[in-house]
């Protein structure tokens, strides 16, 4: 179903920049355009809990999109779950989506080229983003990445369809008293943060980004691991044979935790592509179909099950009577 959606933005050079949207969806698509002109820069507090402290750069235009909403509220705050945003926005102003404690999911283009402080300040849920690009192109992501401490998957669909798939560990930032001096350094901790830095003249560098997973090995959750890998297999952009052979290896030494989230989920074709990698051992496909009964999903035990009978299956036995 589509929502309407109230547009609050001012007019300038570069475009319209959206103070704020008016609804009755926690999950907004916003257009490329308002009345013809892109709309490049997404304001300060424009989804933010605090709705007060919106400054307009200028005159305040409203342009309605689709059917009008028959209740309009700002779409702010915990009420945002999921936002896609206008694929030629290139400003994400200071304090954006500040105390969105409900968001889960972002959808932006490649043209960001500046983001404001406290962009995704306590959006605790946030866990995906969607790019659309293509995996090579050049984008705006390496600051956009740099704002958000939480676990997230990253995927690249320029026209609807993953391409690549990565994982950007959970950071966290701390200061480190040096009691002698009576200095307080400032510490990172976590591999998230290293991930984060992959990039080459705004293009994501696949190769460095596969290095660190060495690294990551002693420090990360083994089950986020597990996804990060599968992923590049499963989506292998720009992947190396060493790391092919390094992710496939890892999933190898226990793929029921790989498993584990697909089953849950649901994810039949997920569930399938880690089949298809070879992966199992008779052991290991037991105790994922263990927890796919002990999770009643049917549809996963499906997948399994065909995948027992394939890897697996007993051959007939042949006599002769020589």
């Amino acid at each position: 179903m589509d929502h309407g959606l109230f547009l609050e933005y001012t007019l300038h050079a570069d475009g319209a920049h959206l103070v704020r949207v008016l609804g009755d969806t926690p999950c907004p698509a916003l257009p490329d355009e308002v009345d013809g002109v892109p709309i490049t820069q997404l304001g300060a507090y424009a989804f933010s809990a605090s709705q007060h402290k919106i400054r307009p750069g200028g005159e305040v235009h409203t342009a309605c999109i689709g059917e009008p909403p028959a209740s309009a509220q700002p779409l702010c705050g915990s009420f945002l779950e999921q936002v896609r945003l206008p694929a030629g926005l290139q400003v994400m102003g200071n304090a954006a989506f500040y105390d969105c404690r409900r968001l889960e999911a972002v959808t932006l283009g490649p043209a960001i080229r500046s983001v404001g402080s406290d962009l995704f300040t306590n959006c605790r849920c946030l866990a995906r983003f969607t790019v659309l690009a293509a995996p090579g192109d050049v984008t705006g992501l390496r600051p956009v990445l740099g704002t958000v401490q939480n676990d997230l998957r990253l995927t690249f669909e320029p026209a609807g369809e993953v391409l690549a798939a990565l994982h950007y560990p959970e950071f966290w930032e701390e200061l480190e008293e040096n009691a002698p001096a009576h200095l307080f350094n400032r510490g990172i901790h976590g591999r998230g943060y290293h991930y984060r830095q992959c990039f080459a003249r705004g293009v994501v560098d696949y190769a460095e980004y596969d290095s660190v997973f060495e690294v990551a090995l002693a420090e990360e959750d083994p089950a986020m691991l597990a996804a990060l890998a599968l992923d590049r297999l499963r989506w292998p952009w720009a992947l190396s044979e060493t790391a092919r052979t390094r992710y496939t290896e890892y999933l190898r030494r226990d793929p029921a935790r790989a498993a584990e989230p697909l089953i849950r989920a649901d994810d039949a074709e997920g569930l399938r592509a880690l089949c298809g990698l070879g992966v199992f051992t008779r052991e290991s496909l037991a105790a994922a179909e263990r927890i796919a009964q002990a999770a009643e999903r049917p549809q996963a035990m499906a997948v399994l099950t065909a995948h027992r009978r394939t890897a697996f299956g007993v051959k007939k036995k042949t006599y002769s009577f020589d």
